[in-house]
């Protein structure tokens, strides 16, 4: 009999966020309770890549046991519909189920006509493929007339070009980004004048106009380019979203030397406002410089650009075969070479720390833990012991080896840098030190506990309605709905 590999949570959760790959459909036969709650726990935060959900969901409707097939089924109807769509991306031909089905078309009926409208401008192409490829009910149930409205309006749509179906419901381009929300780059190429590329301007969110700047610039011309540009740039409301506007502006050929100047002087009160409002302990930064690090060092340079501005960065440790102090310019010319000895760099935070005690909020380190020659972390861990247990907070990128942490930590999977990623880290920091502040007596405890599984533990399951379950709900649900 074949051994059956343990998946742990964080695993499980680092997948459907897009992070390490794992076998979901051996999850879903072996471990689906597990499965169940990482899902539900996800789509309650809304921190979930929407292909890697759907492919979870997939396996757990199609591989788990028949009650955990029934959660999956529930947990359909909580998705947001748009982002079911991606379900076309991943779905291989023995998923595609009468349970799926029957799900998928319930979920369309109880979907508001404004986000089925919606999900067909995000994924025109995957919304026909879902009816097409599902073999979805188009007019007839049992041979009785569909009346549900909203669900013969998605059916019209699938049958629709992007053109016929923005003419069918009187849309212009800059009405698909206000009331619909979608995405600026999905409807730029149906702009057919200039009234409409100022009129997308104007309404488009500083993220959006930021990101196709290049574009709006060539058509609006510099001036009135620049006048909505800075308007834009100060109502940014992510401040740490300053790290990458300004290089975008630069790599596009947007930036003109009046943004740039409005652009340096914005950046400069934002982060001063921020590093008065978070109150953040010292901080050590160590970065893996191993062979293939490269991600590691990029995404180091901009934590150490955000965290510097935010607060004392006492010890910032270099890494490969052998650990060695780095000062900011120095981390930015760096070039990845050599083996991996996470441990080094425990070795001599601990010994920095013994000879010029600091109080240490938390240790970033920014591998991706595959160590391969001594001093390994699990023998050094202990030397934290001594002078105070900050916690770890693992940025895992790269090839992201799983390693057995015994230590309280966090790991945030990424695969590059993105300024959520700040956030991320503030939130673990406030999480970790204040369970070591608590328990600070029983440090072992603290060490022995699994916050993630204790929050999945706490997740009460969505259970499938039992009148789905009955013979020819689907046919009461689509044809005794009076058309609207």
């Amino acid at each position: 009999m074949a051994e059956v590999v343990t998946v742990t949570a964080e695993r499980i959760l680092s997948f459907i966020q897009g992070g390490e790959l794992i076998d979901v459909t051996d999850v879903a036969r072996n471990n689906p309770d597990l499965l169940a709650r990482a899902i539900a726990y996800s789509l309650d935060r809304r921190t979930y890549h929407r292909e890697r959900l759907c492919k979870a969901i997939l396996a757990l409707i199609t591989y788990a046991p028949k009650e955990y097939r029934n959660v999956a089924w529930a947990l359909i109807q909580e998705v947001p519909f748009s982002h079911l769509l991606h379900i076309m991306d991943v779905i291989d031909k023995k998923e595609n189920t009468r349970r799926l089905r029957m799900a998928i078309a319930v979920k369309i009926a109880n979907t508001p006509q404004d986000e089925i409208v919606r999900a067909y401008f995000m994924s025109p192409t995957n919304f026909r493929k879902m009816f097409a490829y599902l073999y979805l009910p188009r007019e007839y149930v049992n041979d009785k007339k569909i009346t549900h409205s909203n669900y013969l309006l998605a059916y019209r749509l699938s049958q629709m070009s992007m053109l016929e179906a923005m003419g069918e419901l009187n849309l212009t381009p800059a009405d698909l980004v206000r009331r619909y929300k979608i995405p600026l780059h999905l409807v730029m190429q149906w702009v057919q004048n200039l009234d409409e590329a100022y009129e997308l301007a104007k309404i488009a969110t500083p993220d959006d106009f930021i990101r196709h700047a290049r574009w709006f610039r060539t058509i609006l011309g510099d001036e009135r380019f620049e006048k909505i540009a800075i308007s834009k740039i100060e109502k940014v409301k992510d401040p740490f979203s300053f790290l990458n506007i300004r290089q975008h502006l630069e790599y596009t050929g947007a930036l003109t030397p009046n943004l740039a100047k409005a652009m340096e002087e914005r950046a400069e009160r934002v982060l001063d406002e921020i590093a008065k409002s978070v109150n953040l302990g010292n901080l050590a930064l160590i970065v893996d410089v191993s062979g293939s690090m490269d991600v590691a060092i990029e995404i180091t340079a901009k934590l150490y650009e955000v965290f510097s501005r935010m607060t004392n960065i006492t010890h910032l440790i270099a890494f490969n075969h052998g650990a060695f102090k780095i000062t900011r310019e120095q981390l930015r010319v760096l070039r990845p070479g050599g083996m991996t000895s996470i441990g080094s760099a425990i070795l001599l935070l601990a010994q920095e720390l013994k000879a010029k005690p600091v109080d240490l909020q938390a240790i970033i380190l920014v591998s991706d833990l595959g160590e391969n020659t001594p001093p390994y972390l699990r023998d050094t861990l202990n030397l934290l012991n001594d002078v105070g247990n900050p916690p770890l907070i693992i940025i895992h990128c790269g090839w992201k080896v799983d390693l057995k942490i015994d230590y309280p930590h966090a790991i945030i999977p990424v695969d590059n840098f993105h300024p959520r990623l700040i956030k991320d880290i503030i939130a673990n920091i406030a999480r970790l030190t204040a369970k070591i502040s608590e328990e600070k007596e029983i440090t072992n405890v603290v060490k022995e506990r699994k916050p993630i599984l204790e929050e999945l533990g706490r997740i009460e399951l969505p259970r499938r309605p039992p009148e789905t379950l009955k013979t020819g709900y689907l046919e009461r649900l689509l044809c005794s709905h009076e058309a609207g």
